[in-house]
């Protein structure tokens, strides 16, 4: 048996006085570097050995062409990124969106509060898009004759209501066509 076990009732156990898994110290840590990095000088070492201006050039057109590669790596994790983001954002939005819209207000009292979060959501999704993507403001603010809603709210609180969940409907429906094509705008 090795160090640190010992038998009991027909099994193996370790000692209980050692940690099963231990995290490496910092000296073990500098050790591991050191050993690592004298490898590495060695093989450089016998790789410059008897090297050709020709075999210098090659191995510096290499290096470009993976400092190259990792650029591009980086550009597109970076894209990812930012469209895994927008993503996010987008579909809270939408939720946002849709929770308002299965509830109406039940009565004229609960009308004011219900306008001034549909009318906070659309707002908050024009900030987010205006900073994010123009372009995809533009489609999200893409609806027909929605600019006589402001003397309609002041004369027909009705009509305003319908008119404004139609509004927040449809911009919900351009939230969804944004993140079913978000490559295309982030």
């Amino acid at each position: 048996m090795g160090t640190g076990t010992r038998v009991k009732r027909g099994r193996i156990r370790r000692n209980p006085t050692r940690k099963a898994h231990s995290r490496p110290t910092a000296r073990w840590l500098v050790l591991r570097l050191a050993v690592v990095l004298l490898i590495m000088l060695d093989t450089l070492r016998r790789m410059t050995e008897g090297v050709r201006p020709f075999d210098w050039v090659m191995l510096v057109v290499e290096i470009l062409v993976l400092a190259i590669i990792a650029w591009e790596c980086r550009v597109s994790a970076r894209h990812r990124k930012r469209v895994r983001d927008a993503k996010k954002e987008l579909r809270h939005l939408v939720e946002r969106g849709q929770a308002l819209l299965s509830n109406p207000p039940a009565g004229s009292a609960d009308w004011p509060q219900w306008e001034h979060a549909a009318l906070g959501l659309i707002e908050d999704a024009k900030r987010y898009l205006q900073r994010q993507s123009p372009e995809a403001l533009a489609s999200f603010l893409s609806e027909p004759d929605w600019e006589h809603a402001d003397h309609i709210r002041r004369f027909h609180p009705v009509l305003d209501l319908q008119h404004l969940r139609e509004e927040l409907s449809n911009r919900v429906d351009n939230l969804h066509s944004i993140i079913e094509s978000v490559d295309v705008y982030f």
